[in-house]
């Protein structure tokens, strides 16, 4: 009954949010606003209970963000891309893949408001499968295995609430109103014997309602420091089961010419794979191009 409420509910906030981004369109004006950074760094690393293991590694990355504002008459939209795809080194082992992040940001709202309610969609994903790898004592090779890909795991949100604008290029949304679909590999899952709302062969789906929280920060600090923040917690009951979130912070520092510093913290936790706190602390140094924000 749950599952078909909130079905139903995803239909209708996904129908108002097409009707609200098509009625953008025709009350366009200036300006727009194009940010786009993209970045190569190498880094040292340490975690802690990060994918259920903690480790201390080398890691090179490749790094893309890309935020659009267009402002009309009456609406305004801010949209973001953040994407992140590195591999890492261990102490007498092989390159494996390490960071694989995709975060897309969607948000239409009212213009020249402080606070305006707003309709949103989130969808985080990956880019590549996990593999694992086991040994067969019999034979004496390692067998691979692969786990999830491209939408597993994945999460989609939409969502309807009210939104702050801090700063021009900055938002909060209190969506009280979210509808969050699920994707996760069964390989993955923490209790296997709980029933979903629709299974393939490797994936399981299960769909929620609730409220969410969704932060779009770029706000620079100085002429060398910008602060990034894409972060989101939903819940729709107050118990381990019910609450997820994932923080996601980025600090750019231009140290000369095309050479930045960046500071990346992430913390969340998501009661599909395991009740236990992930938490990873990375320091890159590397190389950076970024595309002005500029009018159109």
């Amino acid at each position: 009954m749950i599952s078909s409420y909130a079905f139903t509910l995803s239909v209708i906030l996904f129908a108002r949010i097409s009707a609200h981004g098509q009625a953008i369109d025709s009350t366009i004006a200036v300006p727009r606003i194009i940010q786009l950074r993209t970045s190569l760094s190498a880094s040292y690393a340490t975690s802690q209970n990060f994918q259920s293991r903690d480790f201390q590694n080398y890691a090179l990355n490749a790094g893309l963000f890309v935020q659009d504002d267009r402002t009309g008459e009456v609406r305004k939209h801010q949209h973001k891309l953040l994407a992140d795809l590195g591999y890492l080194k261990f102490i007498d082992s092989s390159w494996v893949k390490g960071i694989d992040r995709l975060q897309v940001n969607l948000l239409w709202s009212r213009t020249q408001r402080k606070w305006t309610h707003s309709y949103s969609v989130m969808l985080a994903t990956q880019f590549l499968p996990n593999y694992t790898y086991q040994y067969d004592h019999e034979s004496g090779a390692t067998r691979e295995e692969r786990i999830g890909g491209f939408a597993s795991p994945g999460v989609l949100e939409l969502g309807y609430g009210a939104t702050w604008y801090p700063w021009p290029r900055s938002t909060i949304q209190f969506a009280f109103a979210t509808a969050k679909v699920n994707a996760m590999p069964k390989a993955s899952l923490q209790h296997a014997d709980r029933p979903h709302f629709a299974e393939t062969e490797r994936s399981v789906f299960d769909m929620q309602y609730g409220g969410s929280l969704l932060v779009n920060i770029n706000q620079p600090v100085n002429e060398r420091v910008e602060w990034i923040n894409m972060s989101r917690f939903f819940c729709n009951a107050f118990d381990r089961d019910h609450v997820s979130f994932d923080f996601i912070n980025k600090v750019y520092v231009k140290l000369f010419w095309y050479v930045q510093l960046r500071l990346d913290t992430r913390l969340g936790y998501d009661p599909l794979v395991n009740y236990d706190l992930r938490f990873s602390q990375e320091v890159l140094l590397g190389l950076f191009y970024e595309y002005p924000a500029r009018l159109r």
